[in-house]
């Protein structure tokens, strides 16, 4: 299985010099140094998207036995997976995770794995979701699909308590998976307003064309994610428990 971190945002909203992957938590770990040793034990290989910014730092230092790549323009969060097609061709699960997604438990990480491994065939889609009310994201699925993935920072009305991601996805047949992106998916998953070439849009995108979607309830620690400091004050509290 191949472990994905997309780590290449910036932080503006961070009031930092530090780029946002390399925020440090009070234990001294960084937002990406975190997420690399939660992946480490359910992953055969890692692969880091991020920046120049990050890459050049001179807090960065490279985790033994990762592979970084580079995404030179911020053109979105599924451009920023497919960076690394050639790794995710090779690999029959590939398991993407968001780097300031600080609160993913090792516990869901391990219930999202074996889930997917459990329901067999070729095209798997398995997602934690969970109800929370940041009123960003919206799944709503009906009859074991997704019927629509609304994004507020696309247009879209969210409602203040909404079934939203963790920031963690595991996707079967890697091989598949690029050859879809590239035949429709990218284009489908563009947004409306940012222009960005998105991930989750095309999630739906591959369950509309035959991939099987598995969902699996997180917890609320699962759903930390961290876009400001003030966001980060507030989930030094819960971090500690």
């Amino acid at each position: 299985m191949l472990g994905v971190i997309a780590a290449a945002g910036l932080g503006s909203r961070m009031k930092s010099d530090l780029p946002k992957p390399l925020t440090l938590l009070p234990n001294g770990e960084s937002f990406l140094s975190t997420a690399i040793q939660k992946l480490a034990n359910h992953v055969d290989e890692i692969v880091v998207v991020t920046s120049n910014a990050v890459l050049k730092h001179p807090s960065f230092s490279m985790a033994e036995g990762c592979h970084y790549r580079t995404q030179l323009s911020p053109t979105g969060m599924g451009d920023a997976v497919f960076t690394v097609s050639d790794l995710i061709k090779q690999h029959d699960d590939v398991m993407i995770m968001w780097c300031d997604q600080i609160g993913i438990t090792t516990e869901t990480i391990s219930r999202t794995t074996d889930l997917h491994k459990s329901q067999g065939g070729a095209n798997q889609i398995t997602i934690p979701l969970l109800w929370k009310d940041s009123g960003y994201i919206d799944f709503q699925i009906k009859n074991g699909c997704i019927d629509r993935i609304l994004q507020a920072r696309e247009g879209d009305v969210v409602s203040e308590i909404a079934h939203s991601d963790i920031g963690l996805f595991l996707l079967s047949n890697g091989a598949q998976l690029v050859a879809n992106w590239f035949d429709g998916g990218r284009e489908f998953s563009r947004g409306i307003v940012t222009s960005e070439y998105n991930f989750l849009p095309f999630l739906k995108f591959l369950n509309s064309n035959g991939w099987n979607l598995n969902c699996l309830e997180a917890v609320e620690t699962d759903g930390i994610g961290v876009n400001s400091t003030e966001e980060l004050i507030k989930a030094l509290p819960w971090l500690n428990k």
